[in-house]
Formats: structure tokens, sequence, C-alpha cells
């Protein structure tokens, strides 16, 4: 196949995936905010911290989908850079360097010294079930963006894909056919 083939291939490939995630998200949100909604609970932070990485995974699969982030609408911009920032900083990894929330800093350990021993406490930010909401709407429009652009590729490429047959597309091999039968 061609190189210009090949590329839209890993593209449909990885915007399949995305789509995943992002109504993966959505439904965890929706799941968090109905049944988990105690912020102390072990729960509710282990969802928190699936929703913020399962986002993020289509910005740094590869191939990255970085293009999605352009489509979005100007009110979910701040948002999604929050997501990409809270991910790398707070969820999937602990930065020294993180955000401010409040009086509540990622970087902050508090010591209070004590009769019979020390409280030691590092403080974790969790978001709110206000922000669960927005990030479920963030996560659907991301799925619609995802989606069209799946839609279009595919579009580009109808003639390859055989009436009534399932075929697999070609990820693995960039010198092969486009699409492979089903087994």
């Amino acid at each position: 196949m061609a190189k210009e083939e090949y590329a839209d291939v890993c593209q449909l490939w990885a915007l399949c995936n995305a789509t995943g995630d992002f109504e993966l998200v959505g439904d965890v949100c929706d799941d968090l905010l109905a049944v988990h909604t105690d912020r102390e609970k072990p729960v509710y932070r282990a969802l928190l911290t699936y929703i913020y990485v399962a986002y993020n995974r289509p910005f740094n699969s590869k191939p990255k989908l970085l293009f999605l982030k352009n489509k979005l609408p100007a009110k979910h911009q701040t948002l999604h850079k929050q997501m990409v920032e809270h991910r790398n900083q707070i969820y999937a990894h602990t930065a020294r360097d993180g955000p401010l929330k409040g009086r509540f800093n990622v970087n902050r350990v508090t010591v209070v010294r004590q009769r019979g021993g020390r409280l030691v406490v590092a403080d974790k930010i969790l978001s709110l079930p206000q922000t669960v909401r927005k990030v479920k709407e963030l996560a659907e429009c991301m799925c619609k963006i995802a989606y069209d652009e799946r839609d279009k590729l595919l579009d580009k490429h109808e003639d390859k894909f055989p009436m009534g047959k399932a075929v697999y597309l070609n990820v693995t091999d960039p010198n092969g056919p486009f699409v492979l039968p089903a087994a």
C-alpha cells in the first residue's frame, strides 16, 4: 500500500481507539456521579484517575491525534488543557511543580508533631463532581469530533471495503495490502 494509505490506516486505527476511550470516559463519569460520589473512597480516586488517563490516551498514542484538540469549540479548550496538565502532574504522575488548587498544592506535605508521633499528609487534588460533569461533556464533544474524522477517512477509502464482507485494516504491515480478509 502507498505511504499515505498506510498513514490513513494507522489514523483510522487510532481514531477508532479514541472514540472508544472518549465513550468510556463519559460512561465512567456517569457512574462516578451516580454511584461513587464519596470523594474519600478509594473507588472515587481510582475512577477519577482512569478518566484522566483514558481521556488523554489518544493524544499520547501512536499516531498521536493532537489535531483533534484544534477542532474543539473554544468553550472546551481550557478544560482540555487542564485535563492534559492534571493527567501529567497529578493523576498518572506526581509532579513537584504541579498546580495549586486553592489551599491544596500537589507539592506540599503537611507535618504535625503531636504526642506519640507525627501526622504526615501529602495533599491530593480530586476533581469535584461539577468538574466531572464538564469532563463528560468534553469527552462527548471529543468523541463526536473523532467519529467525524474517522468517517471522513472511511469515506476517502470507501472503494477498498467490499460490500457485505468484513475486512481488517492492515495496521501492522505498511508494505502489505490496505485491508486483509476477515478470518
